[in-house]
């Protein structure tokens, strides 16, 4: 999008914008496969550059030169096709005190499913948190499944939210037996089966523990997966400045500003989490990371100790927003977010670094040597003109 715009002549934002699927053309058929079910990616770029305060970089940029740095801005918008499919997706046991055993079809590497998967069944059931453990991994117990990353909330999470409606309908025919009443005359709410117009009422878990029998499978033990009707589509920003130092070619990252639709979210904190790691391994590619060999194929980069890595001290404050159209494909809304922060990093950078050099296009890692010859180049090219 940077090379079109050098040659058209045209701003780097208006020719991504003029390429972008509007809202009118959603459901939208891709040539390589699959259709775009929901999103406004117009909204979200206009979102991200009033956040990121885009009009103002001319002003930074004059405040960085007037220090001897070269400062640039770099944007990197991203669309994933994610979290399509299906696995056997949830074994609830619920045991003789009340507690509640969940056996998880997707293992986790990282990216918090017990507490995302704990959240939605405390939420839709109204059980108190601590009265849920998420096993994973188990392979005398757990469904069968995969790794999860993009698809667990999409996949897994869906069959726990359904999981969770069919423990209610199980639990509803006990419950009104409990307090006498027709079934249809209870309202379920915050883990609470209450009868219409009255004050007689019983909790589910005081359910559960009424209707165990020492060792016998409780009553409302089950087992639910989940098929996805299509694939998610998540999308984003990132918006990124930074200056370079002519006299080392050391680069400094000073602001980093990501707007991002994953659908409907639930658990912010952990969300974010994964994006930091992500933007974290995207600039690690941008700047850093390289695997080297020399003339007879003998690796130089064999350890931590010759392979550069991004640490703590390379990264501003992470400016993070989220703008939420819900995914039409499953029924949490939810859209995948694994991979986001790396897909969107890379690029953001490497454009922000080639506006700050004044040079069309610099190979990843983009170490300083590199950045030093395209400094080089640049001089010399003005010399030249």
């Amino acid at each position: 999008m940077d090379h079109i715009a050098a040659e058209t002549g045209l701003d780097r934002v208006a020719v991504r914008r003029v390429n972008m699927i509007t809202p009118a053309q959603i459901p939208y058929k891709m040539p390589s496969g699959g259709t775009i079910d929901a999103g406004d990616m117009p909204a979200l770029l206009d979102m991200a550059l009033d956040r990121a305060d885009v009009a103002g970089f001319a002003a930074r940029r004059r405040a960085s030169e007037a220090v001897g740095k070269l400062r640039g801005i770099g944007f990197g918008l991203y669309l994933e096709q994610c979290g399509e499919g299906a696995d056997e997706g949830v074994h609830v046991e619920f045991q003789d005190d009340g507690q509640m055993l969940v056996h998880a079809a997707q293992q986790c590497n990282g990216q918090g499913h017990r507490t995302t998967l704990t959240q939605i069944l405390s939420d839709r059931l109204g059980y108190d948190a601590d009265m849920i453990s998420v096993v994973q991994g188990d392979s005398r117990f757990s469904p069968r499944g995969t790794t999860g990353g993009a698809r667990m909330t999409v996949i897994l999470g869906s069959a726990a939210a359904e999981a969770a409606a069919l423990i209610v309908a199980a639990a509803r025919p006990y419950a009104a037996k409990m307090l006498e009443c027709a079934a249809d005359d209870l309202e379920f709410s915050d883990g609470l089966f209450s009868l219409k117009d009255s004050n007689r009422s019983v909790r589910l878990d005081d359910l559960v523990r009424r209707l165990a029998i020492a060792g016998a499978p409780h009553v409302l033990n089950l087992r639910h997966g989940y098929s996805t009707k299509g694939a998610t589509y998540p999308f984003g920003c990132h918006i990124v400045e930074l200056e370079v130092d002519p006299a080392t070619a050391a680069v400094e990252i000073s602001r980093y500003h990501v707007t991002d639709d994953f659908g409907m979210v639930i658990n912010p904190s952990t969300l974010v989490g994964q994006i930091h790691g992500g933007i974290a391994q995207g600039v690690g590619q941008a700047l850093f990371e390289q695997v080297i060999y020399d003339q007879s194929g003998q690796i130089l980069t064999g350890s931590l100790m010759d392979y550069a890595l991004p640490r703590a001290d390379h990264f501003p404050g992470f400016d993070i927003q989220f703008c939420q159209t819900p995914s039409q494909n499953n029924v949490l809304g939810v859209k995948g977010a694994g991979e986001a922060g790396a897909i969107g990093a890379p690029q953001a950078i490497i454009s922000a670094l080639c506006d700050a050099v004044g040079v069309a296009h610099i190979d990843m890692p983009a170490t300083p040597q590199a950045i030093f010859r395209a400094l080089k180049i640049n001089k010399n090219i003005r010399k030249a003109s």
